[in-house]
């Protein structure tokens, strides 16, 4: 269980900086991604589709948004919804 939740995050940090995404990882089973300029696309796209935090008021967290971690099947969903809002945006 613990390494299928690994990998997942491990697959998820590696395709968000792909993107050009910060990344703050962690030791826990979550992290922080800073969509930028693509936020708002980006969370209009994920808002009913995905479980995540897509804000904080905490100044320290400002522009991140915290994704639980699970294995990577289900990584992989929320990262091609990603992928492909972040592709639509540039065209």
């Amino acid at each position: 269980s613990v390494a299928r939740i690994r990998e997942g995050k491990h697959y998820f940090v590696e395709e968000m900086r792909a993107l050009g995404f910060d990344v703050l990882p962690t030791a826990g089973n979550f992290l922080h991604v800073a969509f930028g300029a693509n936020s708002q696309a980006v969370h209009a796209a994920l808002s009913s589709r995905a479980y995540y935090r897509a804000t904080f008021d905490t100044p320290s967290l400002a522009g991140y948004s915290r994704f639980s971690v699970a294995p990577r099947p289900a990584m992989e969903i929320e990262a091609a919804l990603i992928r492909q809002t972040v592709l639509e945006s540039r065209r």
